[in-house]
């Protein structure tokens, strides 16, 4: 004979067996003669199990590369600033470009 549990057996009722008049404890895994599966209480349980599962979702295969994580985000971060019209192009100053080609003014010259 297989294991069951009292949880989905028709003689449960308020963690008494009615056919062995005595105290159980539902979920403990025990051989019983008198077993009969109630199929409210299994689909009750069912029921529970299915409303805490996840969606299924699929990652990016650069998900689990952290190096190419951090290319793919810093390529992402680089075309929108390109497509916002921020980049300069230069890739030693990304935001402002070469500032060298200009003086300043408050030195006097």
């Amino acid at each position: 004979m297989e294991k069951v549990v009292c949880a989905l057996c028709r003689l449960e009722s308020n963690r008494r067996c009615i056919k062995k008049n005595a105290k159980v404890k539902i979920n403990k895994p025990r051989i019983c003669q008198f077993y009969k599966e109630d199929e409210d209480k299994l689909n009750a349980m069912k029921a529970r199990q299915d409303v805490g599962r996840p969606t299924a979702t699929r990652r990016p295969d650069y998900y689990w590369d952290a190096a190419r994580m951090k290319e793919e985000r810093r390529k992402a971060k680089e075309a929108e600033m390109r497509r916002q019209g921020v980049a300069s192009g230069d890739p030693k100053h990304p935001l402002t470009g070469d500032l060298s080609r200009f003086k300043s003014t408050a030195t006097g010259d």
